[in-house]
């Protein structure tokens, strides 16, 4: 069980990918592509850094949770502009 669980997600996530890669549109009401990304990425560096800081009981100081998941994200967009 503790193999297959996790074998089974990682099957799902790869069929969901094939499934629905390419067949959606997003609507953000005209807004240019520049000001939907600087938005959608602040609120994931605020959201996940009180989040993590949260996680970790207040154990680390915020600004090295935020500087961590700043960078985090950084090389996400990064990554997904170079393969997308």
């Amino acid at each position: 069980l503790a193999i297959a669980v996790p074998v089974c997600v990682v099957l799902f996530m790869i069929g969901l990918l094939a499934v629905s890669y390419g067949s959606y549109t997003v609507h953000v009401a005209g807004l240019p592509w520049t000001t939907v990304v600087i938005l959608a990425e602040s609120f994931a560096v605020i959201f996940e850094t009180i989040f993590i800081w949260l996680f970790l009981k207040k154990e680390q100081k915020l600004l090295w949770v935020a500087v961590f998941v700043i960078i985090m994200n950084a090389s996400s967009l990064l990554l997904g502009l170079l393969v997308f």
